[in-house]
């Protein structure tokens, strides 16, 4: 046994990997007898050859609700050459439309019952059965009539009893119904039996025992012979040949006797009997085109039958200028008034014969009107309805090429979006309803502000030479202004977008541009590099005190600010204190004086700058103690209080006792 369970955290839905030649259980074709799907597996979609090869299989069970929209079943349960009998679920194959060869290679597979709605309306069905012995195939309700014609030719010519059931209690679809049976199937049994006989053709049929009319109004046949069970009798009247069953009463009192032949002519023998007999013509029911072209015989009523099916319509009406038509129905009166019939309704006989007409539909293809289609403006909402004439509904779609980025036709017709990309698109739609098509080719041109197209780090610029750029955009007509922020002072910016000038001030500037034409304007910040060669900015140097740290900054100006600070060869700080590359003066300074010295930056632009400094170094001063007396207003308490005088360079600590007097 093989059982296919639901996976723990899986979502138990099979995927098109199961049924491939990969799947797992393949490797228990020659061993798995019986097939279990555990309840709870699904699967939809592709699913061909999903237990195809599996040969020792002799029933395969699925569990309710298996089918979740399974379109593809083609070789399904091919090869599965032990598997005698096949009964689905209720709900499964619905939505197949390929099922060729889903039982092919079935050669033990003797009976087979499809649920209601078995196979989508187109589904293919070829070679569905072939190499299987199918005995009996049991359609439930609104069964793809396809599935007939399937049952192969060899099961046909050696299998006397092979059946194919459908229940006339239940209520079929057109064209669901025996009726439709290919010419090669035989009906046998009663008109309104469940069951349609097959048999293979033998060679002679036996003599009737007995013809007999039955009153002298109304014509009564009775047939008796050895084989009841096996006879299938057809009556002809002046050569026209009915099929009835064995006994049956005439629908119309004869005045007048024709030949009536009985002959054994039905699926069990290849050859017939004939005997004798007068008998009466029956109903008739004639037809006529109405405003139509074309013939149809008519219909001559079958004894014992008060009814016959209104056939299928094979007349024509020539389309009048926009307007086609369809056929509609057959009416008993010419304006469509009376009693009305869809073909394959039955149809009552009246005395003296009858005539149905056709009706027709008017319908009108459609025919797109639109011509032509506005532009449209990037970043903003377009919507523009297309226009057809023709019966509704209508429905649209792209035939051939691409809408502009953003936009999208829906089945209404209404190109919408917000569309991204500026230029032309062409592309073809088509406007569709059930009785035709129309195309018409179409243009839609997005327009839009200007796009720059130039980076937005500009190249970089010197002081004191001559700088041009010329800003670039997907418009060339566009103009161009500065926004916002001021240029580089000594550069411009001209309408034709050419940005020209002297810079005189270096530096990292940052300004906005904006570029515009007809359709609105686009702003975008950039970004200029002007190098210059360095300039010394720190004027002077504080005093520095022996014993004490000193540090002091230097600064400059110029671009790049990647400043290489130097002492000039010659030069010396004072002793104990040193200058770093990044400007930094620092130190303890030892001894008094004043020193005077050059210093040098560069930035990689000559040429660099010098300057001459002098940093004076003061002695560092003794604390002096001063002594102050006076009155304590705060209250009669004694206190020591600490202040701090701050010299030209040091730091002396001052400490006061307060003392109380009394008054």
């Amino acid at each position: 046994m093989l059982t296919i369970k639901l996976t723990d955290g899986g979502n138990g839905k099979l995927d098109p990997y199961d049924s491939s030649t990969q799947r797992g259980w393949l490797v228990c074709a020659n061993l798995a007898t019986n097939i279990t799907v555990e309840a709870g597996v699904t699967a939809q979609g592709d699913m061909r050859s999903l237990f195809a090869g599996m040969v020792a299989a002799t029933s395969i069970r699925l569990p309710p609700n298996f089918d979740q929209g399974i379109t593809n079943a083609q070789g399904m349960f091919s090869d599965c050459k032990a598997l005698g009998s096949f009964t689905a679920t209720s709900g499964f194959g619905r939505s197949i439309v390929n099922a060729k060869n889903m039982f092919s290679g079935c050669a033990e597979l003797n009976d087979i019952t499809l649920p209601d709605n078995f196979g989508d309306t187109n589904m293919q069905a070829d070679d569905m059965f072939t190499g299987s012995a199918l005995l009996s195939v049991h359609l439930e309700q609104n069964c793809n009539e396809n599935i007939l014609a399937q049952v192969p030719a060899d099961t046909r010519d050696g299998y006397r009893d092979t059946w194919v059931r459908l229940d006339r209690s239940l209520d079929y679809d057109d064209g669901k119904l025996p009726s439709k049976l290919p010419d090669d199937y035989k009906s046998a049994g009663w008109p309104d039996s469940f069951y349609v006989r097959q048999h293979a053709e033998r060679d002679a049929p036996p003599e009737p025992m007995a013809v007999t009319p039955v009153s002298a109004t109304w014509i009564g046949i009775t047939i008796t012979t050895e084989r009841p069970a096996d006879v299938f009798v057809s009556y002809s009247l002046d050569g026209k040949t009915w099929q009835t069953k064995p006994s049956f009463s005439g629908l119309v009192p004869y005045t007048t006797y024709d030949k009536i032949k009985v002959r054994y002519s039905g699926p069990a023998y290849k050859t017939g009997s004939e005997k004798p007999l007068s008998a009466t013509t029956c109903g008739l029911i004639t037809y006529d085109p109405n405003g139509g072209s074309g013939t149809m015989a008519s219909t001559e009523g079958v004894p014992g039958d008060s009814t016959a099916p209104a056939p299928e319509c094979a007349f024509t009406r020539a389309p009048y200028e926009s307007t086609q038509y369809k056929f509609k129905e057959w009416n008993t009166s010419s304006d469509g008034t009376g009693t009305s019939y869809q073909p394959g309704e039955a149809v009552d006989f009246e005395r003296g014969g009858n005539t149905l007409y056709a009706v027709w539909k008017e319908y009108r293809p459609p025919h797109i009107t639109t011509t032509d289609l506005p532009f449209a403006m990037t970043g903003e909402l377009y919507s523009q309805a297309l226009a057809a004439s023709g019966t509704e509904p209508v429905a649209w779609s792209v035939a051939s090429g691409e809408l502009p980025a953003g936009l999208s036709l829906s089945a209404d017709g209404i190109i919408s979006g917000t569309p991204s990309t500026k230029g032309a698109s062409s592309f073809a739609v088509e406007a569709a309803n059930d009785y035709g098509a129309d195309t018409a080719d179409f243009s839609i041109t997005v327009v839009g502000p200007p796009v720059i197209t130039v980076s937005d780090t500009l190249p970089a610029g010197e002081t004191g030479k001559p700088y041009r750029f010329s800003f670039a955009s997907d418009d060339n007509s566009a103009s161009w202004s500065a926004e916002t922020d001021a240029l580089p002072d000594g550069l411009s910016l001209a309408p034709d977008g050419k940005l020209s000038g002297t810079p005189h001030d270096s530096g990292f500037y940052t300004f906005s541009v904006k570029a515009t034409n007809e359709h609105g304007s686009t702003t975008q910040a950039f970004h200029l590099a002007v190098s210059g060669h360095p300039v010394i900015t720190t004027s002077s140097l504080p005093d520095a005190t022996t014993g004490l740290p000193y540090r002091q900054k230097l600064s400059a100006a110029g671009y790049p600010e990647t400043f290489t600070w130097t002492l000039k060869p010659g030069s010396t700080l004072p002793e104990g204190l040193s200058l770093s590359a990044d400007g930094i003066i620092s130190g303890t300074p030892h001894a008094t004086g004043t020193a005077t010295f050059t210093v040098q930056v560069a930035n990689g632009f000559a040429p660099d700058a010098a300057k001459e400094f002098s940093l004076k170094v003061n002695d560092r001063k003794t604390p002096v103690a001063l002594v102050a007396t006076g009155d304590d207003v705060a209250g009669p308490t004694a206190g020591l209080v600490t202040l701090l005088l701050f010299c030209a360079a040091s730091i002396t600590v001052l400490s006061l006792r307060l003392r109380t007097r009394r008054r």
